[in-house]
């Protein structure tokens, strides 16, 4: 009895610890958490104050928004920027960073392309 409850002990701390190496950020992994149970959708804030920024920014210099961000917003990932395996980036975290990755780019994308009336 004592070995197995030894050996589930150490499934255990063996199991936080791959937790915490993939992620450390321990309040960003529980709010990745909730954005994978609300959607990518959820987080496209056309309405962001930042987003409004950058879109007439875009606007008045006719500049081409999918262009910008993928020329602009470098890719990195999420570890490198969130200390996280995954997280799924406001657009206003994304803009104020100035890189994310594939999500984080297509959710600001979609976010000013909204702001600005182009349908994708």
């Amino acid at each position: 009895m004592k070995i197995m409850k030894a050996k589930i002990l150490k499934l255990i701390y063996s199991l936080i610890f791959i937790f915490l190496v993939l992620y450390p950020n321990i309040y960003l992994a529980g709010k990745q958490a909730v954005n994978e149970i609300r959607g990518m959708d959820s987080l496209i804030d056309p309405d962001n104050p930042e987003v409004i920024k950058l879109a007439e920014y875009l606007k008045s210099n006719e500049i081409n928004p999918e262009k910008y961000i993928y020329t602009h917003i470098k890719w990195a990932s999420d570890y490198d920027v969130y200390w996280n395996l995954e997280y799924w980036a406001t657009p206003e975290e994304t803009i104020k960073n100035g890189r994310g990755d594939c999500e984080d780019r297509a959710i600001l994308l979609k976010s000013v392309e909204e702001y600005l009336g182009i349908k994708s």
